[in-house]
C-alpha cells in the first residue's frame, strides 16, 4: 500500500494532535516498508514542524494552513494530483475540514468535537461544524480517535459510523520514565485554554490546602493564562507557568 497523508497542518507547536502524528506516523512507515509499501507526508506552506524519520517522503506544498476556507479548496487538489503522479491508493486526514474531490478511499481522524461544545462555540458555529464533520464522516472510508469518550460521541452523533470506527489511543512510549521524587506539585500538561477546564483544580486546592502548587506546561492560548493567574490570587493558591518545554524536559516533569 502506498499511503498519503495530508500534513498542511503540521507546522502547529507541539500539543496532542502534533504528538499523534510525530509518534505514529514514523512507526506507520516503518510497517508499510516491511510490507513493501510506502508512506509520504504532504507538508503544507509552513513546512513540518519535526522531523518524520528517513521513512516518511516529505513532499512540500504551497497549501496555506491558514486561513481554513484557503486551506480546504487548495489541499483537495493538491492531494489529488500529487496522489495521482505518486500513484498511492490511500488518502489520510487528520484534520477538518476533510478534503473534498479526491477518487481515491480516505481514512480521517478525529481527535475531539471541540466544535460542538456549547460552552466554547455559538450555536451559528456549531451547527457549521455539525455539516462539516458529518459530510466528511460520510465520505470517510474508514474514522479513527484517539479516545474512547469521542467515540462514544460519535456513535451517538452519526450511528451510521460505527460500523467503520476505530479507536488508537494515545501513548506515552516515547520517553524513558525517570523513578518517582517526592511529589511537589500538580502537572498539567498541554494547551492553556478554557476548553481544559483547568479552573476546577484550582477551586479544589483552595477546599483542600493541603494540595501542593499547580504547574502548568504548555502554550497558552488568548488570556487564558492571565485568567487562571487572576483566580488563583483570588482563591489563594499557588499556580506556576512553566510555558512551552523540550521534549528532553517531560521526563523530569513527570517525575515530580
Amino acid at each position: 500500500m502506498r499511503l498519503l497523508v495530508s500534513g498542511v497542518v503540521l507546522d502547529q507547536p507541539m500539543g496532542g494532535v502534533r504528538r499523534h502524528n510525530q509518534e505514529l506516523l514514523p512507526r506507520l512507515a516503518r510497517l508499510l516498508q516491511r510490507e513493501g509499501g510506502h508512506l509520504a507526508l504532504l507538508a503544507g506552506r509552513g513546512g513540518i514542524a519535526f522531523d518524520p524519520g528517513p521513512d516518511v517522503e516529505v513532499i512540500a506544498s504551497d497549501v496555506p494552513p491558514r486561513p481554513i476556507p484557503m486551506r480546504a479548496l487548495a489541499e483537495g487538489r493538491t492531494l489529488e494530483r500529487v496522489a495521482r503522479e505518486g500513484a498511492f491508493d490511500l488518502v489520510h486526514c487528520g484534520h477538518l475540514p476533510a478534503p473534498r474531490g479526491l477518487s481515491l478511499p480516505l481514512t480521517l481522524t478525529l481527535h475531539d468535537l471541540r466544535s460542538l461544545e456549547g460552552n466554547h462555540s455559538p450555536f451559528s458555529k456549531r451547527l457549521i461544524a455539525r455539516r462539516v464533520i458529518g459530510a466528511a464522516l460520510e465520505r470517510a472510508a474508514r474514522v479513527f480517535t484517539v479516545s474512547e469518550f469521542t467515540a462514544n460521541a460519535l456513535r451517538a452523533g452519526w450511528p451510521s459510523v460505527a460500523g467503520k470506527l476505530s479507536l488508537i489511543p494515545n501513548a506515552a512510549d516515547h520517553f524513558q520514565p525517570l523513578p518517582r521524587a517526592p511529589i511537589d506539585e500538580l502537572l498539567a500538561i498541554g494547551h492553556i485554554e478554557p476548553r481544559k477546564n483547568l479552573e476546577v483544580i484550582l477551586q479544589a486546592m483552595a477546599i483542600d490546602r493541603s494540595l501542593p502548587p499547580l504547574r502548568l506546561a504548555g502554550r497558552a492560548k488568548g488570556s487564558e493564562a492571565l485568567r487562571l493567574g487572576a483566580l488563583a490570587k483570588k482563591l489563594g493558591v499557588e499556580l506556576r507557568l512553566h510555558g512551552p518545554f523540550p521534549d528532553e524536559e517531560l521526563p523530569t516533569l513527570l517525575s515530580r
